[in-house]
């Protein structure tokens, strides 16, 4: 999300109020407090990490202004770039997975419709967010994911039974609150800009 409002800023010289952006840090806390586990930190993992928040980054704003800029339609946008990263798939795969063991796999009837369900289910969800990210914009995609991550962990709460430490329900409220900021903040603000050549053009 940081990263987002960073680009933003450099590329199309987006600003946010201030009350946005201190809904976006309770946001990023919270997210962080309840996601965050045990985890270690080296140098190759954390220059990975960073190319890739860097990468979604800028594709998620890329992608938000290509759309909007050649007024493509979401299925249109989503068939082209499928379409490439088929093409990076195909490359990658064989260099990651085990290609003889996936061939070997006895496709049945259960696995073929699993497989069939789970990418209908992908579309589902690449298509709504595409969707959501012409009408709302890269900063607001970045700030449903972390709604997305709270509701997880409160349906795995709340259905499964799932144990949580004190930590996490601290770091959900929080990513609550951050949510419920960020929306009154964005309803709110008016002085959202883009600067081309000089010249200011309000958005959302």
């Amino acid at each position: 999300t940081p990263c987002i409002v960073l680009c933003e800023y450099m590329w199309l010289g987006k600003r946010y109020s201030r009350e946005t952006l201190f809904s976006l840090v309770v946001l990023c806390t919270g997210g962080f407090v309840a996601a965050a586990s045990d985890v270690e930190i080296n140098l190759v993992g954390t220059l990975v990490a960073l190319a890739g928040l860097a990468v979604t980054s800028f594709g998620w704003v890329s992608l938000t202004e290509m759309q909007r800029s050649l007024t493509c339609h979401p299925l249109q946008s989503l068939w082209y770039i499928s379409s490439a990263m088929s093409l990076v798939m195909a490359i990658e795969v064989p260099l990651v997975d085990n290609v003889a063991a996936l061939a070997s796999v006895n496709v049945s009837w259960p696995l073929a419709a699993a497989i069939f369900g789970s990418c209908l289910l992908a579309f589902v969800v690449n298509m709504s967010a595409f969707v959501a990210s012409n009408v709302t914009g890269a900063l607001t995609m970045s700030v449903i994911g972390y709604l997305k991550t709270a509701c997880i962990m409160m349906c795995g709460l709340v259905f499964f039974g799932e144990q949580t430490s004190p930590k996490h329900m601290t770091g959900m409220i929080i990513t609550l609150v951050g949510l419920a900021w960020y929306t009154y903040a964005r309803s709110r603000s008016t002085d959202s800009v883009v600067k081309h050549d000089d010249k200011a053009e309000k958005v959302e």
